[in-house]
């Protein structure tokens, strides 16, 4: 889907922490979503803003964490 929305000339982006809003009832309500059903991922989409500056990060190795 967010391969599809590029073709468009749309942006996307996979969320997964948001579904923790579902747990909330009225959220979950508002949705109308059965009460067996349980999101596990979002997608939005939408046109991006191509002139909004992009912010440059120093790279900092000291900051950099490696799980092995």
């Amino acid at each position: 889907m967010l391969l599809a929305a590029t073709e468009l000339g749309l942006g996307s982006c996979y969320l997964e922490s948001p579904v923790l809003a579902f747990n909330i009832p009225e959220v979950a309500q508002a949705a109308k979503l059965p009460e067996n059903v349980q999101p596990q991922a979002m997608i939005v989409f939408g046109y991006t803003d191509d002139t909004a500056p992009h912010k440059e990060y120093p790279a900092n190795p000291e900051n950099v964490l490696y799980v092995v």
